[in-house]
C-alpha cells in the first residue's frame, strides 16, 4: 500500500511539473508581461507622461511636438510600433539622443537608468515641414542624433527595425537627412544659405553685368 502511495505521488508530481513549466529568469530584455499593467496610451503631444508604474502600452505610441514619455525606475513595453516625429525645435540639440534610459531631458523617451524598456515592433523617425525653418533660423549647420544609448541597449530593447523617413528633403537644396544603421544615428545637414546682405553683392553683381554687356552692344 505504501509503494503505491509513493507512487502516486510521484506521478502527481511529475505531471503537475510538466503541466506548470519553470518561469523564465528576468532579464533587463525580457520584461515579464504579467508584471505590467496595460495603459491607454496612443500619443503624447508637447508634454510629458510620467509612468507612475510597470506599463505595457498596446498599439502604436506617437510622440510629437517635443513630447517625452518619462519612465522613471519603471519597467515600459510597447507592444506595438512607436513614431517619433521631430518637429519645430522638439529635440533641436546637436548630438541628442532620442531614446535615452539614462536621464537627457531632451529626449523623446527618458528613464534613470534602473527601469527597463522595450519595443516589440519597429521605431520609425520623421521630420515635419516646420524643422526646417528652426534649422535656417539656428547657428549649427548640423545635427546627429543618436537614437539609442549606445549599440548594446538597442539589441536590448528593440525586437523590430529602425526606419528613418528620408523622404523628407528639403526641395530648395538647403537640408538633408541620412540615416546610418550601424551607428544608429540619424544626421540633419544644413547647407550653408547665403546672408540677405550677400543677396545684395549678388544683386549688384548682376546688375553691373548687365549694364557692361548694353553698353558694349551699342559701341559695336
Amino acid at each position: 500500500m505504501k509503494s503505491k502511495l509513493t507512487l502516486l505521488a510521484a506521478t502527481l508530481f511529475a505531471a503537475a511539473a510538466f503541466a506548470v513549466p519553470a518561469e523564465a529568469a528576468f532579464t533587463p530584455d525580457a520584461i515579464k508581461k504579467e508584471d505590467l499593467t496595460t495603459i491607454s496610451l496612443t500619443e503624447i503631444s508637447n508634454e510629458t507622461y510620467e509612468l507612475s508604474s510597470g506599463s505595457l502600452i498596446s498599439g502604436t505610441l506617437t510622440i510629437t511636438n517635443g513630447g517625452v514619455l518619462s519612465l522613471g525606475s519603471y519597467d515600459c513595453e510597447v507592444y506595438g510600433d512607436i513614431s517619433i516625429t521631430i518637429s519645430d525645435s522638439s529635440y533641436l540639440v546637436s548630438n541628442s539622443t532620442i531614446i535615452s534610459i539614462s536621464d537627457d531631458s531632451s529626449a523623446a523617451i527618458t528613464g534613470d537608468g534602473t527601469g527597463t524598456f522595450q519595443v516589440t515592433g519597429d521605431v520609425e523617425i520623421s521630420f515635419d515641414s516646420d524643422y526646417l525653418a528652426d534649422l535656417v533660423a539656428g547657428t549649427a549647420t548640423e545635427y546627429t542624433y543618436q537614437i539609442f544609448d549606445s549599440a548594446v541597449l538597442i539589441n536590448s530593447i528593440l525586437s523590430g527595425d529602425v526606419t528613418v523617413d528620408d523622404s523628407w528633403q528639403d526641395t530648395d537644396g538647403i537640408a538633408s537627412v541620412s540615416y546610418d544603421e550601424t551607428a544608429g544615428t540619424v544626421t540633419v545637414t544644413l547647407v550653408a544659405v547665403p546672408e540677405p546682405s550677400a543677396f545684395g553683392i549678388f544683386a549688384g553683381i548682376a546688375a553691373l553685368a548687365f549694364c557692361a554687356a548694353r553698353r558694349s552692344r551699342k559701341i559695336a
